[in-house]
């Protein structure tokens, strides 16, 4: 998954920096947008040909496998 971030201040962007390193997630600071949603559209390429090839839940088995996590 990709997203983009706007940051108010230097400081917001520490911030932000420093809890996706506390937590071990791996980020790519980029400026490029142009190359953010080549990356996006691939991704949605994909997930359309995943739902075109039948490997989707429905509705109704999310909703069974949610009232099954609360259980």
């Amino acid at each position: 998954m990709s997203i983009i971030v706007e940051t108010k201040t230097k400081q917001e962007e520490k911030v932000l920096l420093a809890f996706l390193d506390s937590l071990r997630y791996t980020y790519q600071p980029n400026n490029n947008e142009e190359i953010f949603l080549a990356q996006y559209n691939h991704e949605l390429a994909l997930a359309d040909a995943e739902i075109d090839a039948g490997n989707f839940l429905s509705q109704q088995q999310v909703e069974q496998l949610f009232e099954s996590r609360k259980k």
